[in-house]
């Protein structure tokens, strides 16, 4: 991305909110959009159909790492949260004894 088009969006984020929910739909969705160019290349005629199916392919072993990473981060927080909020009521009661 152009450095002056990165400064015009930085500029604008936290100003308009329809702007900023656009960016975070755009975002989260544009994997989706690729995946659904992609099988439609892979259905049209073309002499090019082995590197459309290997595309197919690595985009749908990214959207199950994904998923998976996203997962496993959840958990990882959940657990980290839990070992925080013991340390903090140990804490609290060496304090207090």
């Amino acid at each position: 991305m152009d450095y002056k088009v990165f400064r015009a969006i930085n500029q604008l984020s936290g100003r308009y909110s329809s702007l900023d929910m656009l960016m975070i739909l755009i975002s989260k969705k544009v994997r989706y959009i690729f995946m659904f160019v992609l099988i439609f290349m892979w259905f049209r005629n073309d002499s090019q159909k082995k590197i459309d199916i290997k595309c197919c392919h690595i985009c749908g072993l990214y959207v199950i790492y994904s998923h998976v990473d996203d997962m496993l981060f959840i958990l990882s927080l959940v657990h980290l949260l839990s070992a925080v909020s013991a340390y903090l009521f140990l804490q609290r009661w060496i304090l207090h004894s």
